[in-house]
């Protein structure tokens, strides 16, 4: 085996701290490229991701990103790994990588982080089970009806023959028919009515996200209160049996999206005019989560195309460059197809 294919199965972990890189919470930092030390101005997080099993980094900042071979690369070249580069196998010689010291290429050990705090699923089960996709109430169905998302493909999102079939979307139940949870406030219960089910990676039901169907003052979007709503997704047509590994027609792409009511109107588009495709949503923060999902092998391989399905907007603009980052480390490239180009 030459050099370079042996050494770029190093665990990333173990060359870090060797080129400076400090851990800090799940997170490295500075970038060996750009020398960012935070995300952003808001985000004091470390700027580099190492993927759990170390493979690969990714730095959020300048898009650097690779195996420990790359790492080694950028920090002495500037760029990727490329024959011809200088000074690269000296460095892993150096460092004892190309005499098979056992000790060197341990990675460490790195403690586990503590799962993320879900709702109970008896209680999320019985919210969903008491809510519906049938004989929608009227504000419900008044709020899709004055959506034009659809205009375009001469549909409407107040179709509820389609709404029961694909059942992506259920009104949650009337405030004075349920006992509500803590989580889940009765005050909310006469606004944030159109309700989605949310997933982890592995398709295993965690959350809830609610979109208000009038106008309001606290945000147009509700999360359960008190739990983590970080690394989930919203399936939409194809997008639950996606998650746990089973057989779906995808011929179309993967749709990726941005909120509910993107992914209810991706999964019309595709129920109505038999499109095979595979919809998945994630609001702010939820897109971390494909990076954990287990994608087939002709996702893997290219055979079938990923599209980022976000408005042609700033927000859209920054919702695509999040669902990038997490896809790009699995090499996966996700190319840009906002609404607009449908």
């Amino acid at each position: 085996m030459t050099w370079w294919r042996r050494v770029r199965e190093i665990d990333v972990r173990v060359v870090a701290p060797i080129l400076g890189l400090e851990r800090r919470g799940r997170s490295w930092g500075p970038c060996p490229g750009c020398g960012a030390e935070k995300r952003s101005r808001s985000d004091r997080r470390a700027p580099v991701s190492i993927r759990d099993d170390g493979a690969v980094f990714r730095c959020w900042c300048c898009d650097a990103a690779g195996t420990s071979l790359d790492l080694v690369c950028i920090r002495l070249a500037g760029e990727r790994w490329r024959p011809g580069v200088e000074c690269v196998e000296e460095w892993f010689a150096d460092h004892g990588f190309l005499d098979g010291d056992a000790r060197v290429a341990t990675p460490p050990r790195v403690a586990r982080p503590a799962p993320l705090r879900r709702v109970p699923r008896a209680e999320l089960a019985s919210m969903w089970d008491a809510s519906t996709s049938r004989a929608l109430p009227a504000d419900v169905l008044g709020f899709l009806s004055s959506r034009t998302d659809l205009a375009a493909h001469g549909l409407s999102m107040a179709d509820e023959v389609a709404l029961a079939r694909l059942d992506v979307v259920r009104a949650l139940p009337d405030r004075r028919c349920y006992q509500w949870p803590e989580w889940w406030p009765a005050r909310w219960a006469s606004i944030y009515r159109l309700a989605i089910l949310c997933f982890d990676a592995r398709g295993e039901a965690a959350g809830l996200h609610a979109r208000a169907v009038r106008a309001t003052k606290n945000g147009k979007t509700r999360w359960c209160r008190g739990y983590a709503a970080s690394r989930l997704l919203m399936p939409g047509i194809g997008g639950l049996d996606l998650l746990r590994g089973c057989d779906v027609p995808m011929h179309a792409g993967v749709w990726i999206c941005e909120g509910v009511t993107d992914v209810l109107a991706a999964s019309i588009v595709a129920l109505q005019l038999q499109i095979p495709a595979v919809v998945l949503g994630a609001a702010s923060g939820g897109f971390q989560a494909l990076a954990d999902v287990r994608w087939p092998r002709a996702i893997l391989r290219g055979d079938v195309a990923v599209y980022i399905r976000s408005d042609d907007d700033e927000a859209g603009n920054r919702y695509a460059e999040q669902a990038h980052r997490a896809l790009y480390p699995l090499g996966i490239a996700a190319r840009r197809a906002p609404w607009e180009t449908t």
